[in-house]
């Protein structure tokens, strides 16, 4: 007569279903999809960085199923955008008269930039932590829930990647893992378009 050995705590581990594996692999399959976009982009535009910022900006669109995207870098104590959905040239001027936004500011880009840390934003309408000029940014451009997350190379941040949709509580934090999973390797192609500006 055999006898069972109960490893301790292991009743509580719970087998990942079907259909959630079915869904990672979606999300990694389009994940690498996205990558292989940039480094495409990358290998077939020596003529500078900004082809890459705008691989990079649809790329998020495709990822996370969203109709705005952004990039901002950071200069000096302040964040540039240099990338970002095209609407229309009048909302599109509003939104780069938002920049360049001062690294110390309490906009969520600035925090997320200062502090390395990624930020869901649920309903941009009723957020306290959305200033007045980002609340009004965001109605202009038709976005209610957003996400923005640190683009960091060797513990330095680069700048932020950020995506908006029109509907509230559209993100889950698995889309927000998702898109820092994303800009981790975006900036890789971002450092490396820049060092061939450089050079």
């Amino acid at each position: 007569m055999s006898s069972k050995v109960s490893m301790p705590g292991a009743e509580h581990v719970r087998e990942p279903t079907v259909d959630e594996l079915k869904r990672e692999l979606a999300e990694a399959r389009e994940q690498r999809a996205a990558t292989n976009n940039i480094l495409h982009i990358i290998s077939g535009s020596p003529a500078g960085a900004q082809p890459v910022f705008n691989a990079i900006v649809a790329s998020c669109e495709q990822l996370l199923g969203c109709r705005a995207a952004a990039i901002t870098l950071v200069v000096g104590r302040e964040l540039n955008i240099v990338a970002f959905t095209h609407w229309n040239a009048e909302t599109d001027a509003e939104l780069q008269a938002y920049y360049p936004v001062s690294l110390d500011s309490d906009s969520l880009m600035s925090v997320a930039a200062r502090k390395q840390i990624p930020i869901l934003i649920d309903d941009t309408e009723t957020d306290i932590r959305v200033t007045a000029i980002a609340r009004d940014v965001a109605r202009r451009r038709d976005f209610r829930s957003a996400i923005i997350v640190p683009m960091l190379r060797q513990g330095k941040t680069v700048g932020t990647l950020s995506v908006g949709h029109p509907q509230s509580n559209a993100f889950t934090e698995n889309d927000l893992r998702l898109l820092q999973t994303f800009a981790d390797q975006a900036v890789i192609a971002i450092e490396n378009a820049r060092l061939f500006e450089e050079v």
